[in-house]
């Protein structure tokens, strides 16, 4: 009875989960599932609600992925300056680890837009300028969107595939097959 009980508190966790990544608007790329933050809020707490579905703020690989995610995304603004194109970002999952701009996901560094004229205005969190921005798909960190609330963006948030993510989803009825069978012996 005990093993039943742990079965279907898995099973709801695995019920519950699927309903809230179905409450957020999803977009595929490359085989990659990819949405927005569901508030404006800091570069850690959007990693926090990234890691509770499952992934990472977003980490861009190529030119493809970058144009494809600011296009994609071109009308996500910070918190308090909606429609202004200047304010048109989105965190992403680079940051300064002691000098160091690494990715969250832990992915090497093979691949950045940085924008030049402006690169980094002193933070330690990257975001990508969006469509509409004076400097659309370029990287910037500024820690002013982090710092400060009217300022915060969105994160974008990717979820890469596992090749047993299939398996893990049908875990909770394996259990139950087990003990099933173990019932019939």
């Amino acid at each position: 009875m005990k093993k039943l009980f742990v079965v279907m508190i898995n099973l709801t966790v695995l019920i519950s989960s699927a309903i809230i990544a179905n409450a957020y608007d999803w977009y595929e790329y490359n085989g990659h599932q990819y949405t927005l933050t569901n508030d404006w809020e800091t570069w850690a707490s959007a990693e926090q609600e990234a890691l509770a579905l499952g992934g990472h703020l977003v980490t861009i690989n190529t030119d493809a992925e970058n144009d494809w995610l600011t296009w994609t995304f071109k009308d996500t603004y910070v918190r308090s300056y909606p429609g202004n194109s200047g304010q048109n970002i989105a965190w992403i999952g680079y940051y300064n680890d002691n000098g160091y701009w690494k990715w969250i996901s832990g992915e090497p560094v093979t691949y950045y837009r940085h924008d030049y004229s402006q690169w980094p205005q002193g933070g330690n969190f990257a975001y990508l300028h969006l469509a509409y921005h004076p400097y659309s798909e370029t990287w910037n960190a500024n820690p002013l969107h982090n710092d400060y609330y009217d300022f915060n963006p969105k994160g974008i948030i990717e979820v890469v595939p596992e090749p047993l993510s299939a398996l893990l989803l049908l875990s909770g009825g394996i259990p139950l097959a087990i003990l099933r069978r173990k019932k019939k012996v």
